[in-house]
Order: C-alpha cells, then structure tokens, then sequence
C-alpha cells in the first residue's frame, strides 16, 4: 500500500487562515484607535485639573485675587513637579485665572468633556 505523503499547505487551507488573520484585524484596529483617543481625551482632563488644582493653591497661599492669571513659572515646581505636556504636538497648556478654567488648544474640561462624551472618535475629540 502506498501513503501519500502531504509536504504544505493547499491554496484553501492558506486563504482561510489569511480570512481568519483579517478579520481579527477589523475588529481590532478600530477599537485600539479609539483606545488611543480616549487615553489622550483623559490625559488632557486629568492635566488640566492639576493645573486648576494648582493655580487655586497658587492663589490662596500668594493672597492673589479672583481675577490673577499665573504665569507657568509662578506654577512649576511650587505647585507642579514639571509643566504637563500635551498629547498633540503643536498644541498647549495655559493657566486662567484664578477661579476659571484652564485651557488645552483654547478648550476648557467643559469643552473637551461636550466634544468628546457626545462622539468619542479622534476627529470629534480634535485628537
């Protein structure tokens, strides 16, 4: 009796494992995009409420008033271990005064919370 020897692969066996590897991609590219807006979205928040955090302290341990807007050298390293910096290049953080909000490419957290909450993928977040 005589055995027939397979040495690879058919064409079918090929093509279905290369269906199976791009499907699992179409899954997972866009979820990890958005995984990456949404880490970027909450370190924006997250700076930005030290930066508040810390201008307020500035505030009432300088006597300053309501309307007195920090310069970033009054901030770091007093109040803030080192000046945050964003997750988009280009784009950067600014202390309001006192008792407002502080901004990130001219939003607020208000602003970055209504862009983002309302459709979380990178074009609407500005990400």
């Amino acid at each position: 009796m005589k055995r027939n020897k397979r040495q690879g692969f058919t064409l079918i066996e090929i093509m279905i494992v290369v269906l199976i590897i791009g499907i699992l991609l179409a899954i997972a590219v866009p979820n990890f995009i958005n995984a990456r807006a949404a880490s970027r979205y909450k370190t924006i928040l997250a700076n930005l409420q030290q930066i508040d955090s810390a201008t307020q302290q500035w505030a009432m341990e300088t006597g300053q008033a309501a309307g007195a807007v920090p310069a970033q050298t009054d901030l770091v390293p007093t109040y803030l271990p080192q000046w945050p910096a964003g997750p988009i290049n280009g784009y950067v953080y600014a202390p309001a005064a006192a008792g407002t909000e502080s901004t990130y490419n001219n939003l607020t957290t208000d602003q970055w919370k209504a862009n983002c909450d309302a459709d979380p993928t990178a074009a609407a977040c500005g990400l």
